[in-house]
């Protein structure tokens, strides 16, 4: 071995620049390999982690038919979720306390009494009444609330004097003196007629809100006027059976049950078609989200925030849901609210004047609590309870109370990443109806950053290639001045007597000698430069002129505050043990390949008699 050392310090430059060369060929090969696989890494965890979904709104027009959808289900169309219209379910649990659903109720003034005029009047002007008896009194006894500070308001009773006024009634009617009437009215903090009388507006009635399922046409009731800003007059039958004042009842009865005990529950196919989930602005704070087995079995399992396991609910524990009404198309953050006393905008009677009863009632063990960026936005609205559409076995058509359009919150679907254009094209060519509706994705920038990590992976492989290639060209060149040009020696060798054996560990011990250290070399400086550099990835969005919108945003996601973001999760580095699996293989694969052409090229000369070589020229 020695010898061969000699032989290979004999030629100082040449031996020097083929170390020199071992070293960048091996530091090219490690970097480009790991580099490779990390891409790939990105890759797959990007397909895995983002999703594209898109919303769907319909702007009704007048004239125009609510649609459904369904129709957008249409051959050929590779749904990863098909499209599904989520509805609310409104249910309530005694024993939870829900405030994020109820921030109004407190400061909600709502009173219920008899009254009789002290004169006749009252199409524009307050009029004078008297208390003959009252039913419900519920206001903010702090009297710090919008509706007015330092006001009169209190529990009223029989003989108490007030002024009353029409102004939320679209078409007034006046009062008769001598007669007595039923209202529900809210105290004003218009400034009273006289000094000390205080001043309240007539507001809702019993009314309903009953829809249709399929079509959502409202139910007209046959016992009840379907005006909800107005006052009945109590007739000597209006408390006997079949009476206006049997559902006055029933009102009073509903407006006592309306506490913080309500819950909004929403039935879905999937977490990642809540647009909230889907942008990160609401994630899991303690256990898991609903599986996909889960959804697709219909189980019994929910997932509930974390304003909701204030009340003492942990994951594992059940809770009870009877769902009492239905909501579709609301999107109660915008205009309207789940507390009927306090806008009126739904109603808990049905067309009969009856309350409406749970028309499904299950037990369901909270798997996950999730927690928002910002409480009470978007279709979480009121600290909302997720469950598997399927669970819910039964229909809630007979309890529908609000019926609205097809909008971003209640409406998406989900298809397979890197398909937006596509899809969109087929689905407008499948379904012209969808012209009528803005649809728009949403890919979280999936496109943006795999178009990024595509042409990583490119560079990647060019230098990969490059890199094998420039390692092959030194080991030609090593072997040709080290091996090819040492025939002569190979045999001198075996004119000494050395086996053949012998002259092959002669030609090889020296190579080795200068291969494996300049390997390891160049795997450590991979190694060190790998875990020093820093591939930035650029964040865009993404758009086509024949989409109607596709977009997506950062701005409150939790990607740049989470540690399981997506980006993070994304771009992490490549596990431990394959960058020093890697750094191991690369140097092996550069001195197998030397030896094993060494040991070819050797075999070769050994086939050769001494004689001839030493006859030939160089």
């Amino acid at each position: 071995m020695m010898t061969s050392i000699k032989q290979i310090i004999r030629k100082p430059g040449k031996a020097l620049i083929f170390f020199l060369l071992i070293i960048i060929v091996t530091v090219l090969l490690s970097f480009s390999t790991v580099s490779m696989l990390q891409t790939n890494q990105r890759i797959d965890t990007v397909e895995g982690q983002f999703s594209t979904i898109a919303t769907v709104e319909q702007e009704l027009r007048p004239g125009d038919a609510f649609l459904h959808a369904d129709m957008l289900d249409f051959e050929g169309a590779e749904y990863v979720n098909p499209p599904e219209t989520r509805p609310y379910y409104l249910a309530r649990v005694p024993g939870v306390n829900n405030s994020g659903l109820h921030s109004h109720i407190e400061s909600a003034s709502v009173h219920i009494a008899e009254f009789t005029p002290v004169e006749s009047g009252g199409y524009t002007e307050p009029v004078k009444m008297q208390i003959v008896k009252s039913y419900y009194d519920k206001y903010d006894h702090t009297k710090a609330n919008w509706i007015g500070f330092g006001s009169q308001e209190k529990d009223l009773e029989a003989g108490d004097v007030a002024y009353f006024l029409q102004d939320y009634i679209k078409t007034p009617t006046s009062y008769e003196k001598g007669k007595t009437y039923i209202a529900n009215f809210q105290y004003d903090d218009s400034v009273s007629q006289e000094s000390g009388i205080p001043v309240y507006s007539v507001s809702g009635a019993p009314f309903t809100t009953q829809r249709e399922g399929e079509l959502g046409q409202k139910i007209e009731s046959t016992v009840m006027p379907s005006q909800c800003r107005r006052f009945d007059e109590v007739t000597e039958d209006f408390w006997g059976p079949g009476g206006l004042g049997m559902i006055w009842t029933e009102w009073i009865e509903q407006l006592k049950l309306w506490d913080r005990n309500w819950l909004p529950v929403i039935p879905t196919n999937g977490v990642q078609l809540l647009p909230t989930f889907h942008s990160k602005n609401a994630y899991m704070d303690r256990g898991r989200e609903i599986t996909a087995e889960e959804f697709k079995k219909g189980s019994n399992v929910c997932m509930i925030s974390d304003k909701i396991a204030l009340n003492g609910i942990k994951v594992g524990d059940t809770i009870n849901l009877p769902m009492y009404m239905a909501f579709y198309g609301f999107q109660p953050d915008r205009f309207y609210t789940f507390e009927f006393p306090f806008a009126y905008d739904f109603s808990p009677l049905n067309a009969e004047g009856e309350a409406y009863g749970p028309f499904w009632q299950k037990e369901y063990e909270v798997v996950g609590i999730y927690r928002q960026l910002t409480p009470g936005a978007g279709e979480l609205y009121g600290e909302a309870v997720i469950i598997p559409s399927k669970s819910v076995t039964v229909s809630d058509e007979n309890n529908i109370v609000y019926y609205a359009p097809m909008n971003s919150w209640s409406t998406s679907f989900q298809i397979p990443n890197g398909k937006i254009s596509e899809f969109n094209t087929a689905l407008h060519k499948a379904v012209p109806e969808a012209s009528k509706l803005k649809i728009v994705y949403n890919d979280n920038g999936y496109e943006e950053v795999m178009a990024s990590l595509y042409n990583a992976r490119l560079s990647t492989a060019l230098l990969l290639g490059a890199s094998i290639l420039a390692g092959l060209v030194v080991i030609l060149l090593l072997l040709y001045f080290f091996v090819v040009k040492e025939k002569k020696r190979t045999a001198i060798e075996r004119s000494l007597g050395m086996t053949k054996n012998q002259c092959r560990a002669s030609i090889l011990s020296g190579l080795m000698a200068l291969a494996v250290p300049a390997v390891l070399l160049g795997g450590w400086i991979s190694w060190g430069m790998m875990n020093i550099e820093a591939v930035p990835v650029q964040e865009g969005g993404h758009s086509e002129d024949n989409i109607e919108t596709v977009s997506f945003s950062r701005e409150y996601s939790l990607w740049a505050e989470s540690e399981s973001s997506v980006t993070d999760i994304g771009f992490e580095e490549v596990d431990i043990y394959f960058q020093m699996l890697s750094y191991f293989l690369v140097p092996l694969c550069i001195v197998l390949t030397v030896l094993l052409l060494t040991v070819f090229i050797v075999n070769r000369n050994l086939k050769i008699e001494p004689i001839i070589l030493l006859g030939g020229r160089e």
